[in-house]
């Protein structure tokens, strides 16, 4: 998925001249149109408002962005950042899953 810059944030660009990509925050769209989801770059004060897929049909709402970071263990194996790595289990460690703290 490619993010672009959502093109009704314009005066939002011109205030912040080339630092648009480091300033504007990555939302995350789903167009039931054509049942895309799509990423754009777009003020926080527009978050909430619907937006225009990529082909073109308008209505697209925003949804809940996931994601899981993993950091390597000094053994070289990987380990979930943050919170239980295995949120099906209290234990924290489950041979389901081969995460072993």
């Amino acid at each position: 998925m490619v993010a672009r810059l959502d093109p009704s944030d314009e005066a939002t660009l011109e205030w912040l001249g080339r630092s648009w990509e480091a300033a504007m925050p990555l939302y995350e769209y789903f167009c039931p149109t054509c049942n895309q989801k799509f990423e754009l770059l777009r003020s926080m004060s527009r978050a909430e408002e619907t937006a225009t897929c990529p082909s073109g049909h308008p209505g697209a709402n925003r949804v809940l962005s996931l994601f899981a970071s993993f950091s390597k263990g000094e053994d070289g194996s990987m380990l979930p950042v943050g919170g239980s790595p295995c949120a099906s289990c209290a234990t924290g460690a489950c041979s389901t899953c081969g995460i072993a703290n």
